[in-house]
């Protein structure tokens, strides 16, 4: 294959990108720059090398065509922001006083209480994220049984 691109860089500092990235997405495109800078011989060759497709290879080809390495590492996923909270700052941070208290004793119960105190309906597993996001975890103590006598314990434990 024969790629006509004004290079920036030379192949031993696309190399030298390649080996030092650790962002694993930057990592994969420096090496398909490289390799085609390097001369191999198709998209396909490359692609197979790097783990993509061809029409990826070509797509960062013409990023870089178009603006270089800066032009490379501007396309990125998940940059943008994420996903906004159903739930206001306000009401997960009173959610988070009233789970620090002990109130929930799962996420079905949490998940409840944010619908009805906030009008907002979660899933169980979008529940279980918000709640993660939050740190906050169900802390509930052991069951114990109620015919347990606390003095013959405490008399077994010193070893009596």
């Amino acid at each position: 294959m024969y790629v006509k691109v004004e290079w920036q860089q030379t192949e031993q500092e696309l190399h030298t990108l390649f080996q030092q990235e650790r962002d694993g997405k930057l990592r994969q495109r420096y090496q398909a720059l490289w390799l085609v800078r390097e001369g191999r011989s198709t998209e396909d060759e490359i692609a197979h090398l790097v783990g993509t497709t061809p029409g990826t290879i070509i797509r960062w080809l013409n990023w870089y065509r178009t603006g270089g390495l800066a032009e490379v590492q501007a396309h990125r996923q998940g940059v943008h922001g994420g996903v906004v909270a159903k739930v206001t700052l306000e009401d997960q941070a009173i959610l988070a006083a009233y789970a620090a208290d002990g109130a929930f004793r799962s996420i079905a119960e949490a998940r409840q209480w944010v619908e009805d105190t906030c009008g907002v309906t979660y899933t169980y597993w979008g529940a279980r994220s918000l709640l993660d996001r939050l740190k906050i975890h169900a802390k509930v103590p052991r069951p114990f049984n109620p015919k347990v006598d606390p003095d013959a314990q405490e008399a077994w434990k010193k070893g009596a």
